[in-house]
């Protein structure tokens, strides 16, 4: 839009590409459904209202005529190097980033694993009660609940038999004021609010193996999303309610792909890495994309732990200061983030 350097319109790929830099770099942040400046871009607010535009344009002038621009021989591409281990080759870094990430989180496990027997489950997930909590211990951990919060509300439904009525048909408003009214935790009220999506859970999964449908990942996951959780606001319960399964060992060979959780921060070390080619997911079917493709680099057993704490663990971010030490080749060491 700037009246001196008009450039050209970039189309909605390359800005939405522009978008996830600025978020990976901290220019900017999404504030509700808006965007707003990020801690980079508000450091550097004070030094960009400092420059004086009409003196900074004062020496820009544009000729009434262009001269003929003269033919100029393009020089021969560089050539690659062949060297295996380059630190600055883009592809190169993405082929070795996951390998290396692997082996560092081997030796450095940080991340609290997500476990049914913490939830008070049975692991084996061979009833259908048992089944019933986990797809709604899923929803929870997904809307962003503790695994301590998620027993403590399985614990009191069990006291109350709450499910059993649920699965009849009735949402029994005086047993979930009895239930609220035994915990004021917050965390655990706000938890109880995602009642109103067990009668479609319930409803959803009559037998063991209605969770398990579909023989590609791909489609055991749209199945999940479509029959339990499309209307719950939380996208990645369908991977979470996999990863259960996965370790009571109800999903093996490629079906394992789909118990990759693709939080945000995951997403967001995954593109500083170099291994997305993106950050946003603006649909189900993105997620799905990204699950797949990473899973295919992280299985079991960490699945994504070690894209969800590699920032925490060797510092990434935009303008790291630690490239010259770090073991992971990423787009910070590579032409891009110079």
């Amino acid at each position: 839009t700037s009246y001196v350097y008009p450039g050209e319109k970039p189309d909605l790929s390359a800005f939405k590409a522009w978008i996830d830099w600025a978020v990976a770099a901290g220019l900017l942040k999404l504030v509700g459904i808006r965007w707003a400046l990020g801690p980079v871009g508000t450091e550097s607010l004070p030094r960009l209202r400092a420059i004086d535009v009409e003196e900074f344009l004062e020496e820009e002038s544009i000729p009434d005529s262009v001269p003929e621009p003269v033919p100029v021989p393009e020089p021969d591409p560089p050539a690659k190097p062949t060297t295996p281990d380059a630190p600055n080759d883009v592809d190169h870094a993405g082929d070795d980033a996951a390998t290396t990430l692997l082996d560092w989180y081997s030796r450095h496990p940080s991340m609290e694993s997500t476990s049914l027997n913490a939830m008070g489950i049975e692991s084996r997930l061979e009833s259908l009660p048992d089944l019933h909590e986990a797809a709604f211990a899923a929803l929870l951990l997904a809307r962003g609940s503790a695994q301590s919060t998620v027993r403590a509300v399985l614990d009191a439904f069990k006291g109350v038999a709450m499910l059993p009525v649920v699965g009849k048909g009735r949402l029994p408003t005086d047993i979930i004021d009895k239930v609220i009214r035994s915990n004021r935790d917050p965390a655990f009220i706000a938890a109880c609010e995602a009642l109103v999506h067990l009668p479609r859970i319930l409803s959803a999964v009559r037998k063991p193996s209605d969770l398990t449908l579909g023989d590609e990942p791909e489609g055991l996951l749209w199945g999940l999303y479509r029959r339990l959780y499309e209307n719950a606001a939380a996208p990645v319960a369908p991977f979470i309610l996999c990863r259960l399964l996965f370790d009571a060992g109800h999903l093996r060979g490629d079906r394992e792909r789909a118990a990759f959780v693709p939080t945000y921060q995951v997403r967001l070390n995954a593109f500083r890495i170099g291994l997305a080619d993106r950050v946003r997911a603006e649909t189900f079917g993105d997620l799905v994309d990204a699950a797949l493709g990473l899973g295919s680099m992280f299985g079991p057993p960490g699945f994504e732990a070690p894209l969800a704490v590699v920032h925490e663990g060797l510092g990434c971010g935009f303008q790291c200061n630690h490239t010259a030490s770090c073991p992971i080749p990423c787009l910070e060491k590579s032409e891009i983030g110079r």
